[in-house]
């Protein structure tokens, strides 16, 4: 058997399962403010506003018939319902908060790789399947899976009940399943099974669909088998809960590379999970995104329908997503690759 470093740098393959890796402001404050509002506890400033002095206006006298014209104090504001103060004064510019040690905030944009977020168009396939074949190897021998089963399967069906394709891998491994066309990828997913191997879920959306299942030859698909699934575990320092499941991940720039900085978070996470990322071929539970491996993963998710956020840490800008199906003792292994424009 190979050593856990060997296994370790093969980690990596695992959670490119995807097509590109496994193919052979604040308030600035109110205009209308009254000029007698004190204004010093925002500003920091001792704004004084002079006295006018005494009405100069001309006593106008009686009028006709000893009605008195007086005009009104006007230097008395109106009273608005609910006791608040009407203004009724000359409006003054906004104040700005200078405080000491205020800059201006930088503004910070996604780097070139990313910047294809919310613009990414495939084109239409222009049949309604595909058949394509998978060749299924476990991760750590590195050899074939025989007698494994496996399925297409529609999203609204989380326990594949109802398979839209299926088959037994032969003795090399392989096995060949038709794959409803979408520009938009597989809105399903795949499923293999076996004794010896731990349940996958593949989710494969935001690809392009054409490329990837008219391309020649085969998809080599690891699995991890069960004791491998117990290494990988004890390698993040993570016990395994066989009531929850285990998502894997590989992040993608708009070039198809691995991209770095990306950190991932699953809405149905609680205390119980634990976030890792790869950083070469070792899982590490101390990083918070992405290396230049491009991968990472969750382990011991609750089981049940899911969204997987990807977001650029540096910018806090969300990059991509995936709805996925976790299953108790089971892995989902998705991609995660820039928004396309219609889900802007």
């Amino acid at each position: 058997m190979r050593s856990l470093q060997a296994f370790a740098t093969l980690v990596c393959t695992v959670l490119a399962l995807g097509v590109a890796a496994c193919s052979s402001s604040g308030d600035e404050g109110d205009a209308s403010s009254d000029v007698t509002t004190d204004v010093t506890a925002d500003t920091g400033l001792d704004l004084v506003v002079p006295d006018p002095g005494p009405d100069l206006a001309p006593d106008p006298g009686p009028g006709p018939d000893g009605v008195d014209v007086t005009p009104p104090d006007e230097g008395t504001p109106d009273v608005a319902p609910d006791g608040m103060v009407e203004d009724v004064g000359p409006n003054p510019e906004p104040v700005e908060d200078v405080g000491p040690g205020d800059t201006p905030a930088e503004t910070v944009e996604l780097p070139d790789n990313l910047a294809c977020v919310g613009t990414i168009q495939w084109p239409e396939p222009e049949v309604a399947t595909y058949t394509h074949t998978y060749g299924l190897v476990e991760l750590l021998n590195q050899t074939p899976v025989v007698g494994a089963t496996a399925k297409v399967c529609g999203f609204d069906d989380p326990q594949c009940d109802a398979p839209l394709s299926s088959g037994t891998t032969d003795a090399v491994g392989n096995v060949t399943l038709t794959f409803p066309a979408a520009a938009e990828g597989l809105t399903g997913y795949v499923e293999f099974s076996g004794d010896d191997i731990v349940t996958t879920l593949g989710f494969y959306r935001y690809t392009d669909n054409v490329a990837a299942y008219t391309a020649p030859g085969s998809f080599t698909y690891f699995v991890l088998g069960k004791t491998t699934m117990v290494a990988l575990a004890a390698l993040s320092n993570v016990e395994v809960d066989p009531a929850r499941g285990h998502v894997i991940f590989s992040a993608f720039d708009c070039d198809g590379a691995p991209a770095a900085g990306i950190s991932a978070e699953i809405l149905s996470a609680d205390v119980g999970t634990t976030p890792a990322y790869m950083e070469g071929g070792m899982p590490s539970t101390e990083l918070t995104a992405t290396t230049a491996d491009g991968q990472g993963g969750l382990l011991n998710v609750p089981p049940g329908t899911s969204m997987l956020t990807a977001t650029y840490e540096a910018t806090g800008t969300e990059i991509g997503s995936a709805e996925v199906i976790v299953r108790a003792g089971a892995v989902t292994s998705t991609i995660l690759v820039p928004i396309p424009l219609w889900e802007e």
